[in-house]
């Protein structure tokens, strides 16, 4: 992130039982990755796995072609990851 930038938004997914339990890898992934985790935005969405392709088009428009494709972000999920979107950094 540029010098001039000191906070970043980003929308996370993952796979969990419930929303808190989506909450807490997230927040576990942000500390494993070095992340300072200011503030959780709300509301937390499901979304079906299968909708990713339709999602990222219309959430990412231009920038969907560097997010993973269908097929990546499917086995990442079933993996129990957390993927990242795109991160947008501000002042």
């Amino acid at each position: 992130m540029p010098s001039t930038m000191t906070k970043a938004f980003v929308n996370c997914y993952t796979s969990a039982n419930s929303y808190e339990e989506a909450i807490k890898k997230i927040i576990n992934q942000f500390v494993y990755d070095g992340i300072y985790l200011d503030e959780i935005e709300s509301p937390v969405y499901e979304m079906p796995v299968t909708s990713w392709q339709l999602h990222i088009q219309e959430e990412y428009k231009s920038l969907s072609s560097e997010m993973l494709s269908q097929s990546e972000f499917e086995n990442e999920i079933k993996n129990g990851k957390v993927v990242y979107g795109i991160f947008s950094g501000f002042n």
